[in-house]
């Protein structure tokens, strides 16, 4: 995978991949493949033991030099271990995916067995860029065989309509499991107050034209009443930044009434405290195969104003929140009034609602044995 811990700028890719390993320990054995360094970073980890394969937690780890990209290499540091199925993360990684199906398909590696976990990156919200590119990867890689040699891991019955529409082929192995969570359910409401007429309103998430937080911020311009919104996240590419100063026009347009600030990134172990002092979740996203960030602020408590394309849609019918069409702005605008207009009382309603929602979600222990079974089929 193209990073891992002691990473974090993945986000929710490392967090995926970690709590898998760490919730499976010791009944799976992960040999994890990775860079020496974290995304965008120009010098390797300074605390880990680099090109060999090293004990990190509970998985063994080789941390590869970003820039030797040689398929001997690749073959070699393979077959220097022992072990049962493949697991792909990404699809569209041309410099270490590309090189293992080369290297697999001209049999050059152990024929195991094949799981790829997209990760997302086949939802509508990826499709805009470099769409042409990716097509033709993936006939080819349909062409090759491959794709009937693949099962495919979905955390959600959209992300595996997803992988089906990215290719012609209609007998496509897709096996359903959530992500595994350790985010721990509070057990009673936090007391954070709640006045008619105002509302804290939390964003946190990398800030990125795929998280949307453009038409947050644009839904926030007619409410009516007192609302502070805090942004919590990493601007991480140069397209990042561009996006971040068009973010910044609007919130210099913004009302006197509407309070918005730029917090910068936000550590992990902070999170769940911002979560407890705010009302509400605002994650307008273009897609999540998952959504982490969902599962912290529902575990905390936090009602969501959510778009429909994550796996969360029954938030809405378990009144934690709202589910809303991308292309439905307005009713964001309308989410957020009545939230705005809610007393301590109804809120209160909502924080529990959500706590009950998580409870029932977030069973580890059931997603766990999926995996289980998961893994000793193949």
């Amino acid at each position: 995978m193209g990073s891992y811990l002691p990473g974090t700028k993945s986000a929710g890719v490392t967090m995926s991949v970690s709590q898998m390993v760490k919730s499976l320990y010791p009944n799976v054995k992960f040999n994890i493949l990775t860079e020496d360094r974290d995304i965008g970073d120009t010098v390797p980890y300074q605390n880990v033991e680099l090109e060999k394969w090293t004990s990190y937690k509970e998985a063994s780890v080789f941390y590869s030099h970003k820039y030797i990209q040689s398929l001997s290499y690749f073959k070699k540091v393979i077959k220097s271990i022992d072990f049962d199925v493949y697991y792909i993360n990404g699809f569209y990684n041309f410099k270490d995916n590309a090189r293992f199906f080369l290297l697999y398909w001209l049999r050059l590696i152990p024929q195991k067995p094949i799981i790829i976990a997209p990760r997302g990156i086949f939802s509508m919200g990826e499709y805009s860029s470099h769409n042409f590119v990716r097509k033709i990867y993936r006939r080819l890689f349909e062409l090759s065989g491959l794709l009937k040699k693949t099962t495919w891991h979905a955390t959600a019955q959209t992300e595996e309509e997803d992988i089906r529409k990215g290719f012609v082929s209609k007998q496509i192995n897709i096996e359903i499991i959530q992500n595994m969570n350790d985010t721990k359910v509070l057990e009673k409401p936090s007391s954070l107050q709640k006045s008619n007429g105002e509302i804290k309103i939390l964003f946190i998430s990398r800030i990125s034209a795929k998280k949307n937080i453009k038409l947050a911020l644009n839904a926030l311009k007619s409410v009516k009443g007192n609302a502070s919104f805090d942004i919590y996240g990493m601007i991480g590419t140069e397209e990042d930044r561009l996006y971040w100063k068009e973010c910044e026009q609007i919130i210099a347009s913004l009302p006197a009434n509407i309070k918005c600030k730029y917090h910068g990134e936000v550590a992990h172990e902070k999170t769940a405290e911002l979560f407890q002092s705010h009302h509400v979740f605002l994650f307008p996203t273009h897609g999540e195969n998952y959504g982490h960030v969902i599962t912290e602020s529902i575990a905390n408590g936090c009602p969501l104003i959510l778009s429909d394309m994550t796996p969360w849609n029954d938030i809405q019918q378990n009144k934690a929140g709202y589910v809303i069409p991308l292309k439905n702005e307005s009713e964001y605008t309308s989410a957020l009034q009545k939230f705005i207009d809610m007393s301590q009382e109804e809120w209160s309603s909502y924080q529990l609602n959500t706590l009950r929602y998580a409870a029932h979600r977030l069973n580890s222990e059931e997603i766990a044995k999926k995996y289980l079974n998961f893994f000793s089929k193949l």
